[in-house]
């Protein structure tokens, strides 16, 4: 995986998921080949924060959004947007967890 992740156009990566701005070629891409790459999504555009923190527009005007934490119920597209604009933006939000001890 390293020749595509270390691209210029490597937008984003974890263990098992990259985003990359140009297609790779269609020898290395196949759903049923072991070894070979899956191509899940085509996107439109993405906003990556932080790593497991982004939000992804598909082509089919459909988003995914992944922040790791408790606030991952919280946060909407456009708060993404928000934080792009003003890196320094803050908010305080409340939660509470009922935690069973076993």
């Amino acid at each position: 995986m390293y020749p595509y992740i270390s691209r210029d156009d490597s937008y984003y990566t974890n263990t098992d998921f990259m985003v990359l701005g140009i297609p790779l070629p269609d020898e290395v891409i196949s759903s049923t080949e072991m070894g070979k790459l899956k191509l899940e999504y085509l996107a439109q555009r993405g906003i990556f924060l932080a790593p497991k923190s982004y939000v992804l527009c598909l082509e089919d005007d459909s988003c995914i959004m992944k922040n790791k934490g408790p606030t991952n119920d919280i946060v909407t597209s456009e708060w993404f947007q928000r934080v792009l604009v003003d890196r320094t933006l803050k908010k305080q939000l409340w939660s509470s967890y009922n935690f069973r001890i076993d």
